[in-house]
């Protein structure tokens, strides 16, 4: 998982050059610890988390032994800066709304192969609702994608 979500931030820093710049050399794309809002100086950001993880025994034979099947899953959130709400879920012309942020995420990401060669491509699973999150000076409009990656583990 941690191979995993390294590529995942590269591909994002690489993919989404309008994420702002968190230390002079990396863009706002943050492996978190909870589904919390990073500190950032300026949005929008993009938060990676490890999701489950479930295992499945394949080729099961007395002869061969055992292989099994990982499934990962990948959270992305999306946080923006809320101004006014219309304009910041579906984007103003002039900066990007939250759907406009997660839809460049998927396109990033869907079948991207973070592990080639033979590795197996992310895909989405599923995304959530927008949601807002405030405190007493910000509010925030955040989106979670769920994604999902197979990886075969020998025994």
């Amino acid at each position: 998982m941690k191979e995993t979500l390294l590529k995942i931030k590269e591909r994002l820093d690489a993919q989404l050059p309008y994420l702002p710049m968190k230390n002079g050399s990396e863009r706002a794309v943050y492996i978190m610890t909870d589904r919390v809002v990073p500190e950032v100086a300026d949005f929008p950001a993009i938060g990676l988390k490890d999701g489950a993880v479930s295992y499945e025994l394949e080729n099961v034979s007395m002869l061969d032994g055992a292989d099994y099947q990982a499934t990962m899953h990948i959270k992305v959130t999306v946080f923006v800066r809320l101004y006014r709400e219309e304009d910041i879920v579906t984007g103003d012309g002039t900066e990007r709304g939250v759907l406009d942020v997660a839809e460049d995420v998927k396109d990033a990401l869907n079948g991207y192969n973070p592990a080639p060669p033979g590795g197996i491509p992310l895909f989405i699973e599923s995304e959530e609702e927008s949601r807002i999150l405030s405190d007493d000076t910000v509010l925030i409009q955040t989106k979670e994608l769920t994604f999902k990656r197979l990886k075969q583990v020998p025994a």
